[in-house]
C-alpha cells in the first residue's frame, strides 16, 4: 500500500507545475535501510487555501505493545479411571479335607477342604482423573513502546501561522481490525519551524503530542520531536 502511495506521489509531483503542492518527509531512525529512513514517512500535501495545506503521509500511527505475563508450562496428565475401595483380606493357607479325629466320614468333627487365599491390602477409593493436555510455557515480555502499528497511512492538515512557523494535526484514516480504539484516539497535534535552505527545499523541525490524554497509552501523551525536509512546487 505504501509503495502504491509513493508511486502516486511521484507521478503527481512530476505533472504538477504550481506552488500549490508540497512533498514532506521526516527522518525515521528506526528503519534499517538508509533510503527508508528518509522515505518511510513521505507525505504529499495540497494547498487548499491561503496558509492551509491538507494531505496524506505514510508515517505510521503506533501504540505501545502491552506487556506479556509469563505462564509456566503444564505437564500433560493421562486419564485415570475410578478405583473402587477394596477391603483388606488376611492370607489363609490351604487346608486339606479330613474325617476328623474319629476318622469316620460324615461326622461332626469332619473338616472341609479350604483353598489358600492370598492376602489383599485394603485399597481406598480414588476418583477418576480426566486427561490434561500439556501446555507450553509463555515467556514474559516487557511493554514495547510504539511496538504496534495501528495504521500505515495518516491524514494531515497544516496551517502556516507565519512564513516559518506552522501548526499541524495528524490522524489516521482508520485503524487495524484488531484495535479497539478509534482513529481519533491516535490523533496528534503539534507545531513546527521551517527554514528555507536551498531553492524550494526547506529544513523542518516539529514537536507533536497525542490530542487525548489518558487514552490508549495511559496519561502519556507521547510527545515527539521530528526532523525532516519539505519541498514546495
Amino acid at each position: 500500500m505504501k509503495n502504491l502511495f509513493l508511486t502516486g506521489v511521484l507521478a503527481i509531483a512530476t505533472l504538477a507545475a504550481s506552488a500549490q503542492f508540497m512533498v514532506v518527509t521526516s527522518y525515521d531512525s528506526d528503519q534499517e535501510e538508509n533510503i527508508d529512513k528518509i522515505t518511510a514517512n513521505l507525505g504529499f500535501g495540497y494547498q487548499v487555501m491561503d496558509k492551509v495545506i491538507i494531505g496524506l503521509t505514510m508515517q505510521d500511527a503506533t501504540m505501545n505493545t502491552a506487556a506479556i505475563i509469563g505462564v509456566d508450562a503444564i505437564i500433560g496428565v493421562v486419564a485415570v479411571p475410578q478405583v473402587d475401595a477394596v477391603t483388606g483380606v488376611t492370607a489363609v493357607d490351604a487346608v486339606a479335607a479330613n474325617d476328623g479325629l474319629d476318622g469316620i466320614p460324615g461326622t461332626s468333627d469332619d473338616v472341609a477342604a479350604v483353598d489358600a487365599v492370598t492376602g489383599v491390602t485394603a485399597v481406598a477409593f480414588e476418583a477418576a482423573v480426566d486427561a490434561v493436555d500439556a501446555v507450553a510455557g509463555v515467556e514474559a515480555a516487557d511493554e514495547v513502546e510504539n511496538g504496534t502499528v495501528v495504521s500505515e497511512m495518516q491524514f494531515f492538515a497544516r496551517y502556516n501561522y507565519t512564513e516559518n512557523i506552522f501548526l499541524q494535526l495528524t490522524s489516521p484514516w482508520g485503524v487495524e481490525d484488531n484495535i479497539v480504539e478509534g482513529a481519533t484516539d491516535f490523533a496528534r497535534i503539534g507545531a513546527g519551524y521551517t527554514m528555507n535552505v536551498w531553492g524550494d527545499i526547506n529544513a523542518e523541525a516539529n514537536y507533536s503530542m497525542l490530542v487525548k490524554a489518558g487514552g490508549v497509552d495511559g496519561d502519556d501523551r507521547k510527545g515527539k520531536l521530528s526532523l525532516g525536509v519539505s519541498m514546495n512546487f
